[in-house]
Parts: structure tokens; sequence; C-alpha cells
């Protein structure tokens, strides 16, 4: 991935006062209170060595801006260092590398909270690039609600602080400068990349699962490599050692350029950023430290993404995904069945929510509004389906909100900036309808003669763009639903569309294998189409908080591209062993990446999975539909 300044992060939102707010939108980021987290204990661990002497800070993410430094909590300690310019406390770590830190100290409420230790003597001598993190969680707001009681025991070793590196990369520059906007939903989802880090590790024990819940695969052989290969830097006498010095060298705050790290944890960090980058040099150092953690990885891989696997509810087949403002993401059948899974991964609902006995054929589209709610096509009955978040069936019984006119046999929808929804017909000639929240079809367009419409994007000025689907054109379509131009573009069979910040229009090109990028005035970009990156018939789009581009693709992978349509994914794509076949692609506020398996394999048997790419994007503000009323597409939270 590649970060401008940053990334950023979502996780459990105020969904029904999202419902409410439009376009003048504020919210109060200021915390409510101080509150203590009680006792934390635990052990310093390199490469399954004791780390004595070790300096452990306690650290609070900041809630000013993006790229601020984290906060010192510590008012007392066993010493004081210079830590972002300030003076801060540390306790250190004893012989067996214990430590132990009592009340003296506060935290923000509904703040996150992380330790950090750096330094000390694992076995070889003292290492001052040993560098260590372990993700917390969330400052208590109230009694009786203890962080120590839900964390009595903290083991910090390289997992975990490979765990808290690739949870919050949305939200990190390094290990010292953790932070967020402070809005509503940085706040929601900087809790949820908090939370992911717990999906990762065992922080009492500092052991990677194979599984999460009762649906969660874990990438245990991948993190174990990854802290084998921290391990390779830690178990040395000096930072300039030949390990660290690979390290370092090879994760760079850009991969191969930027900053470089003078610390593991901050290492952790910037191979989280760019997870394609220097793959056979960082994974051969593990090779040189006997693999202390285990069972790793026994071949280098296609990259260093990590991804968690998630079954359940119903999937079966599924075609759509859409993340909302909670960080929870919508996902859409093949089967009709629709599911929510919640930020962690758990399904809302064991088997699925059906609407009515039509709902149980192909849908036509998926779109969440405001209040995160899923509106649902349905083909059978040419009709529109409201769900909300438990699954309550809000349209009318049986017969749902009703497409009419050039509506009707509808293809793919969008919310606008009143909360209208637009929905465009999938056949000639082309016709758009707007159903106010109501379900009632407001007004009806005929727009073109052409082929059907692939996909559906409003831009910040309140345009919609259309790619023709089987046709070579792209559509803009004015608020008042007037054909504003016609781009002969060269698309090729184009069944998606996003628009990012900057209000570029970017589609994927099925049958091409490429990607098209349009600026708002229309105008085809220099080098459009791209290609590479493990491109493959794409069939879905979405872009990131910083302007990236990400597509799921035919060949088993998905795809990053930088804004200026440089490929950062490998030739490859990024790879997970539970990636088979992805289309429809999300991005969350918490900067992961999730895609919907269609099929087992390519085109053989419907998938029963979802895959979310921990902390691989930058974070965008999500659901779109809240980027678009308040003029933030594309944009971090």
């Amino acid at each position: 991935m590649q970060l401008s300044g940053l990334r950023v992060l979502s996780a459990t939102l105020l969904g029904a006062s999202l419902a409410l707010v439009g376009c003048s939108a504020s919210f109060d980021p200021s915390p409510v209170g101080q509150g203590s987290l009680g006792k934390i204990q635990g052990k310093v661990h390199g490469g399954q060595q004791p780390v004595v002497g070790a300096e452990v800070f306690v650290l609070e993410a900041a809630s000013s801006a993006y790229g601020a430094a984290s906060k010192s909590l510590l008012t007392t300690g066993a010493g004081t260092t210079s830590l972002n310019g300030v003076t801060s406390y540390y306790v250190t770590t004893a012989a067996d590398g214990s430590f132990a830190i009592g009340g003296d100290y506060t935290c923000d409420s509904n703040q996150e909270v992380y330790l950090y230790a750096v330094g000390g003597n694992p076995g070889a001598g003292t290492n001052s690039a040993a560098g260590f993190m372990a993700a917390l969680g969330q400052c208590p707001s109230s009694a009786p609600f203890n962080l120590a009681a839900a964390v009595p025991y903290v083991w910090m070793n390289e997992v975990t602080t490979v765990a808290a590196a690739y949870a919050f990369a949305g939200f990190a520059v390094d290990a010292t400068h953790v932070a967020s906007s402070g809005t509503a939903l940085a706040e929601v989802g900087i809790a949820n990349a908090f939370a992911n880090a717990r999906q990762l590790v065992n922080i009492a024990t500092g052991v990677a699962p194979a599984t999460v819940g009762s649906n969660g695969t874990v990438p245990q052989k991948e993190l174990n490599s990854l802290a084998n290969i921290l391990a390779a830097c830690i178990n040395t006498s000096a930072s300039t050692s030949a390990q660290c010095t690979t390290l370092f060298t090879d994760a760079q705050s850009s991969g191969s350029t930027g900053t470089v790290a003078t610390d593991t944890a901050t290492a952790a960090i910037n191979i989280a950023h760019n997870p394609a980058a220097n793959i056979s040099a960082l994974y051969g150092l593990q090779a040189g430290v006997g693999a202390p953690f285990g069972p790793a990885l026994t071949a280098t891989p296609n990259d260093f993404t990590v991804s968690l696997v998630f079954t359940g509810g119903g999937l079966y087949g599924p075609q759509f995904i859409s993340a909302d403002g909670t960080g929870a993401v919508w996902v859409g059948s093949g089967n009709g069945t629709v599911n929510r899974f919640s930020p962690l991964g758990v399904p809302q609902s064991a088997t699925g929510y059906t609407a009515n006995a039509a709902s149980s054929v192909s849908q036509q589209f998926m779109a969440v509004d405001l209040s995160n709610d899923a509106w649902v096509g349905v083909q059978a009955c040419s009709c529109v389906v409201e769900l909300s978040p438990s699954g309550t069936i809000l349209s009318l019984p049986e017969t749902n909100y009703a497409e009419t006119g050039a509506t009707s046999n509808a293809q793919a929808a969008a919310f606008d900036s009143s909360g209208f929804l637009w929905i465009a017909s999938a056949s000639s000639p082309i016709g758009v309808g707007k159903m106010n929240t109501s379900g009632t079809v407001v007004a009806s367009y005929t727009v073109t003669g052409g082929n059907e419409v692939g996909g559906l994007a409003f831009d910040g000025a309140g345009n919609l763009w259309a790619p023709e689907g089987s046709g070579p054109n792209l559509y803009e379509i004015s608020s008042a639903g007037t054909l504003e131009k016609t781009i002969s573009g060269g698309l090729q069979y184009s069944y998606a569309v996003a628009v990012d910040s900057a209000g570029a229009v970017w589609v994927p090109n099925f049958n091409a294998n490429t990607v098209s990028k349009f600026t708002n005035a229309g105008v085809q970009v220099t080098g459009s189409p791209f290609s590479g990156g493990g491109l493959a018939g794409s069939g879905g789009v979405a872009v990131d908080g910083g302007g990236n581009l990400w597509t799921g693709n035919y060949n088993n992978c998905i795809s990053e591209f930088s804004s200026a349509g440089v490929a950062i994914s490998p030739s490859t794509g990024f790879k997970s062993t539970g990636v088979q076949d992805p289309r429809e692609v999300a991005v969350d506020g918490s900067g992961n990446v999730w895609v919907a398996n269609l099929y087992t394999s390519p085109g053989i048997g419907p998938g029963n999975d979802i895959v979310e790419f921990i902390g691989a994007a930058v974070p965008v503000v999500t659901p779109i539909a809240y980027g678009v009323a308040n003029n933030m597409v594309g944009s971090r939270p």
C-alpha cells in the first residue's frame, strides 16, 4: 500500500445519528472524561527470550490530526526520556522481562491505548533497535469497565508487534505516531482497528491463533514468519548488526525508499504499508534466527498482506459487498440472501436475511444509505428491498418498493447527496430513475439508446457517472437526469465504477484486463487504461482515502493502483490463501479491504466466504452515501 502521509480507520458508529445528518453534519471529537486503566503487568520477550532493561511506555493514539504524535500517559516511572520531543516516563523490565504499571496514569475516555517497549537486552546484548507494541484497546468511559480486568496480563513480543502494526497501519506513521482526525467516523475506524489486533494474537500469551471466533481463519504461519523477521534483528547485539541493517534497508517508509526505521516496531508498520516490497530479502531474515515462532511459512510468500477469511451467515456465491458507517460489511449472495458481518467478521444472521419469497433469486444491486440500511434490487419482482442492520424489512411487505419505467430491470444503483436512490436500467434505451426514502419513484429519465449500464457512482458535484457495460462508452448524467457527456473511452465490458476525492472516475475493463481513469471533465488521463498489478477480469472497484484504487480479480487476487495509475500490487496481485475469484471489493473506515469470493475457484462452484485484508488500504469515509452527502467521496474520515 502506498500512503500519502498515512492512513485511517473505522469501528462502532452512531448508525442512527448518521441517518439524521446531512451536508452540514459536525461532530465533537473531544473526550468525555478521563479514566484509569488500572494495573497493567506482563513481560517483554524477544525471540522467546526475556528482554532485560527495556523501556516500556503507555501511549494513547492522538485524535487531533493524522500524523500527530501519540500521547504518553505515565506520570511516574523508573525514568524519563524524550519521546517525540516530550519528556515521558517509562518503566523498565526486570531480569525475567517482567514489568508492572500501577495506577500512575490516566487515559482519555474512549481513546485507544497501546504499549510500546524499546531497547533492552534480549540475551545477545543491549539492542536499541528492539521495538515492541501491544494494542490494549479503548480507555474505559466509566466504572466498572477496567482494561486491566479485560487484559490482566500482556505478553509483548514480535507477534503482538506485528498484530498491532497491521491492525492500525492506517493510523500509524511509526511506532510513536499513531493518530486519527478525531471525527466520529475516524474514532469508529481506529477503535475497530485496535479490536482487529486482538483477532491476530492472544495478547496474554503472545501467540497467533489459527482461528478466531467460530467462523474465522487467521494466517498464523505468516504472522509467525513476520515475527521471525523482526526477531532476526532483535536478537542481535546492536542496531548496526547485519540483520538490523537488512531489515531497516528493506522496510523503509516507502518500501525501498523513504524514512529508515530505527526500531523493529516501526519496521513492522513499514512492512504493513508496503506489503509487496523486498519480499525475498525480508523472508530470508528468518532463516538466521532458527524460527523462534512456529509454525511458520516454509517458502517465500507472494506478498506480506495479512488477511482473515470468514465463513457462515448463509454465504452462497457472494456477489456484492459494501462497508457501512460502523465498519460492518453488507454482503449479497447469489441465492438471494443478504447478510451483515460485524467489523470483526461475525455474521449478524446464521442463515442470512431474506425479504420475501421473490428475493431468493438473483439480486441486481446493493447500496447502503446514511442509516446503514441496505437497499437491494431483486430481479424476479423488479423491486427494491430495504433492510435495517438487524435484518428487519423496512420496505412494503411482500411487494416492497416497485421499480417502474426507466428503473425496471435495474442493474446498478447509487445514493445522491439528498438521500435519493438512483437506479439504472439494464436494457436499451438506458434510463435512470430516482427513488425517495419512502420507496416511491419520483422521477424517471430516458438517457440514451446505448447498452445497459454497468455501474453508477456520484461525484462531489452531484453528477452521476455510468459505464455502458457491454458498450465502449462512459456517460455523465446531471442531477436533473440529463445526459451531459458521452465519452468514447474504449471501455470493454465495464461493470463497476468508482469516484475518488479529486472527482476522477475509475472504470475496470473486464475483458481487457485494464482499468481506465478519467478526469472529472471526462478526459481520459495520460497512460490510461492502466494494466499490470495482477489485473485480470476485474469486476469491482473501490477507492481508498489516499486516492488508491482497488480491484477484485478473476485470477484469485486483488490489485492496488496509485492515484497516478501506477501498480502498487505485484504482477501477481495481492494474494491470500482464502481469495478465490473475488469480484466486488470494499474499503472500510479502518483501512481494511474486503472482498467477496464469487466462486470457490474461477468459474467453478459458488463461494462461501469473504476475505478481509487487514490494514492494507487508506481508511475511507463509509458508507459511500455519507461521502456523497457530505462532499467527502473517497476521503479519509
